[in-house]
């Protein structure tokens, strides 16, 4: 029975005054099973009667199901949590988004790109708001989908959602509650611009809210959302173009709560700037370094903060946003910031320790690297080894810039210098830290084919891991991982006998990640997914690729992109070659919008992305720009060191 059916669908759903009224509605149809329906519906009446509508309550009357009280009012107010709309399956269905503080000991906020984009435009408008410095930390809250029966709920993802996260975050922050007669549905911009949700889920959306929150009366949307006139008369609509206006429609009352710039912590803020930066929350860590500055440049903390704490602060934010700049392609300004840098350590000498100049120069070379600027890179690592050699800095300085400069001939598939200089950083490291290194020189000769060697310093840099603390060793285990992976990898595909046995070690150690949370993470899914594909496990290895293709395109982030590329490519080169033309396309076209994103990135790649682009321009006859694509995809996997 059809109705039956729907009426399965909206309970699975939480949907329990829709499912009241239907069964209300269509009593005849449901006579021979009213007596099971209502069995099922009595005890979740009882746990849920403060959501029931007074439509409903009117409807277990005519069915015989009388709750035996008055409906209560859902409570008036919320504090950082607030009701929004949406769309599963065929069906509107209504979720609470709830945000709260993260502790040391709860888990990691797995849609981290998602939070941190909402949660800046949030900063930026308390800010406007009380005139003060706030510091967003996208690492200190999480926040969960409660479904009615107050369980987590995985399945609702999506932007259309971050309006309510935004306001329950602010909610939260500020201690005022949230309305119970307001709801929500727009995408968040960092910027703080709202863009519109798809219009076809709209009216399903509008059908929740008031037969399952009835009590909403107000329904915020983006003001270039399309809203036919016929859902305007079942709710208030206020169609608004950014968050600061949404939030004072909202919370129109004043903030008490005064966040002061002499609560910063200096030490632990700019540590911030450095996991930021490593979790690729570049725009977030340019933010903070920006804020940082500007508090250090002021007058008041030039009289309160002493000069030996002041200025290697200001020294560390200038050049750690010259870092976060370049990867984003602002060259001009990033080199500014360098030299700021400089020039600022050459002014204030014994203020700033040598080693964070030495730390300066090594990331930012390594910055240079990553976007291809391998000329500048080179030539920038070999004046900080002279300058090191020179003034005799210790073994463990030099030993960070011969690894980084390692990794710049490794990416340039300058092999034999690679393995040189790395094994130069071995030597000079502290025992601490020298675990990487040994991963890296196993990379290496892992790229060389030389699987011997490889294992030989796999093992030890297994050694080395075995010596740290617990704490300190899980830290590590997924970059150990990710080499570990690319080897089996490259082992495989060189010797088809030795497919059998790598697969297997490859899912026991993709086990250990059971979601992505970091690119590391996604590396390794990238090549347990090749391993898979190569041992002839295709929906498998597809799918793991496909993961870490969503995990990696999360954010606007044209490093994340630059691996995402890679993944696609090396997606597309599998589709090519089985003959999927038009599915590979659809990577084609990804992989050339992302080696655009970035300037140098775009430079570098930009007669890939040429040869790419006229192969999927074309439409028909093919036959003739098959192989140059496939040359092409192969030498964009080359490129990309990753």
């Amino acid at each position: 029975m059809e109705t039956y059916k729907q009426i399965r669908s909206h309970l699975a759903l939480g949907n329990l005054n829709t499912v009241i009224q239907m069964v209300s509605d269509h009593q005849k149809k449901l006579m021979p099973i009213m007596g099971d329906i209502k069995e099922s519906l009595e005890p979740l009446v009882g746990q849920r009667y403060h959501m029931l509508s007074p439509a409903s309550v009117k409807a277990l009357g005519q069915i015989g199901l009388s709750p035996g009280f008055k409906t209560k009012s859902v409570s008036a107010q919320k504090t950082g949590a607030m009701v929004f709309p949406a769309v599963t399956s065929n069906y509107g269905c209504l979720r609470w988004i709830q945000v709260s503080k993260r502790t040391e000991s709860s888990p990691r906020e797995p849609r981290l790109q998602q939070l941190d984009r909402v949660g800046a435009a949030v900063f930026r408008v308390l800010k406007s708001r009380t005139k003060r410095l706030w510091k967003w930390n996208p690492h200190g809250f999480r926040f969960s989908i409660i479904a009615p029966d107050e369980r987590e709920d995985p399945n609702i993802s999506g932007n259309s959602m971050e309006l309510a996260l935004a306001i329950s975050l602010f909610s939260l922050i500020t201690g005022l509650p949230v309305p119970n007669d307001i709801s929500a549905s727009a995408e968040v911009l960092r910027s703080g611009q709202l863009n519109p949700v798809s219009s076809l889920s709209l009216e399903r959306k509008i059908k929740a809210i008031k037969r399952e929150a009835w009590q909403v009366q107000r329904f915020i949307v983006s003001n270039s959302q399309q809203f036919p006139q016929h859902l305007r008369d079942e709710i208030s609509v206020n169609q608004l173009s950014n968050l600061e206006q949404a939030l004072e429609m909202v919370f129109p009352q004043k903030i008490n709560l005064a966040a002061t710039i002499a609560q910063i912590d200096l030490k632990q803020e700019i540590g911030r700037i450095r996991t930021l930066y490593n979790e690729y929350l570049i725009d977030t860590a340019i933010d903070l370094a920006t804020d940082l500055i500007c508090y250090l440049k002021s007058p008041q903390q030039k009289e309160h903060i002493p000069p030996e704490t002041r200025l290697p602060a200001l020294f560390t934010c200038l050049w750690r946003r010259g870092s976060c700049r370049c990867h984003q392609g602002q060259t001009r300004p990033a080199f500014e910031d360098l030299k700021r840098a400089q020039n600022l350590f050459h002014r204030s000498p014994g203020k700033i320790p040598p080693e964070d100049y030495s730390g300066c120069c090594i990331n930012f070379a390594v910055t240079l690297k990553d976007v291809f600027r391998y000329q500048e890179a080179e030539a920038l690592h070999h004046e900080i080894k002279s300058e090191m050699e020179q003034s005799r800095r210790p073994d463990y300085e030099q030993a960070k810039n011969l690894s980084s400069l390692s990794q710049m001939y490794l990416a340039q598939n300058r092999l034999d210098e690679a393995i040189q200089y790395q094994e130069q950083a071995i030597k000079k490291m502290n025992q601490e830290e020298v675990h990487r290194n040994h991963c890296l020189l196993a990379q290496i000769y892992g790229r060389n084919q030389q699987f011997v060697k490889a294992k030989k310093q796999l093992k030890k840099a297994q050694n080395k891991l075995s010596l740290l603390g617990d704490e300190k060793q899980r830290g590590q285990m997924f970059f150990f991982h990710w080499i570990q992976m690319e080897i089996l990898y490259r082992q495989a595909i060189s010797s088809k006998n030795q497919c059998s046995r790598c697969l297997q070690e490859a899912n026991k150690i993709r086990c250990n990640y059971p979601e992505i949370n970091h690119y590391a993470h996604a590396l390794i899914y990238k090549f347990c997914g090749l391993l898979n594909l190569a041992s002839g496990e295709i929906k498998d290895g597809l799918d793991l690729m496909e993961d870490a293709i969503r995990y990696l395109e999360t954010a606007s982030n044209p490093m994340l992109y630059l691996l995402s590329a890679s993944v696609r490519a090396h997606r597309a080169l599998y589709y090519m070659t089985v003959n999927q033309i038009e599915t590979a396309q659809l990577d084609i076209e990804k992989i050339c919008s992302h080696l655009r994103a970035q300037k140098d990135i775009n430079s570098f790649f930009k007669a890939d992305v040429r040869s790419l682009s006229s192969f999927a321009q074309i439409k028909k006859n093919r036959g003739n720009r098959i192989e140059p694509t496939i040359t092409t995809l192969n030498t964009i996997i080359q490129k990309i060191p990753y």
